[in-house]
């Protein structure tokens, strides 16, 4: 009984101290190379430059493409409008 009970409370004492040391490896990993917190270091703000210019060329494509939609359907309206003409002169 003395040793089921030494054993139990080893298991317990590695438990809690394995829980410190994940606690402490996560803290570790989540500091600023900086020391300050809300510095961005070099490669975050070349990142959120790189960001910027997608998203601008994204909205560039974009704005691009509803040009050529927007033309594309005058166009189709126009030749509509040019076949009404021909079968109401053909008609009358």
């Amino acid at each position: 009984m003395n040793a089921a009970f030494g054993s139990i409370i080893a298991i317990v004492i590695f438990v809690i101290v394995m829980n410190f040391v994940t606690l402490f490896m996560r803290m570790k990993k989540n500091r600023s190379p900086y020391g300050r917190k809300g510095k961005q270091s070099v490669e975050e703000a070349v990142a959120a430059v790189k960001r910027d210019n997608e998203v601008r060329r994204r909205l560039d494509l974009e704005q691009d493409r509803i040009k050529k939609y927007l033309e594309h359907r005058k166009n189709t309206w126009a030749l509509y409008e040019e076949v009404r003409r021909r079968h109401e002169r053909v008609e009358s």
